[in-house]
């Protein structure tokens, strides 16, 4: 099943490189929308990032299994870093999708559990069964949590 946004390459050569760019709405969502026809709505909630401004600016890019596997800032490398092919996997445009800023907040700790962490995707197939795997777990996240928002707004902030 494939899910949308979500880019499926048939072959390692197709693995495309990590987007490009020194920030998200001029650079690396940009080349996203560019270079993979992506658009620019959030690939969890699905608001509409194109306009008006106000919308623009909350555009990130989210890496849906998270890079802190095969990059640590202080230590270098991940517990999947013995491998490139697995630092190409997860570096790459096919790991990453546009999304808005809250949705990208709500589930910064969503990741690949313990077991899936110790025994890392081998193939890119197994890659990417992880990786839609993991994506729709933070989709159904983000959706509850802007369900929960919305009912304390309305509660706390509608007259």
């Amino acid at each position: 099943m494939r899910i949308y946004p979500l880019f499926y390459p048939q072959n390692m050569d197709q693995i495309p490189l990590p987007p490009q760019g020194d920030n998200a709405r001029f650079g690396y969502c940009l080349d996203l929308v560019n270079s993979f026809g992506a658009e620019p709505r959030c690939a969890y909630c699905g608001l509409w990032m194109g306009e008006p401004y106000e919308h623009f600016l909350l555009m990130t890019m989210d890496h849906i299994i998270p890079k802190v596997l095969v990059v640590r800032k202080r230590s270098g490398s991940g517990p999947w870093a013995e491998t490139e092919q697995l630092r190409r996997f997860v570096m790459s445009a096919i790991n990453c999708v546009i999304c808005c800023s809250e949705c990208n907040g709500y589930h910064l700790h969503t990741k690949p559990t313990m077991e899936q962490i110790h025994t890392p995707p081998q193939t890119l197939d197994e890659f990417m069964q992880l990786r839609d795997a993991v994506f729709l777990k933070k989709r159904e996240r983000a959706l509850y949590r802007h369900r929960q928002d919305r009912d304390r707004w309305k509660r706390n902030w509608r007259t």
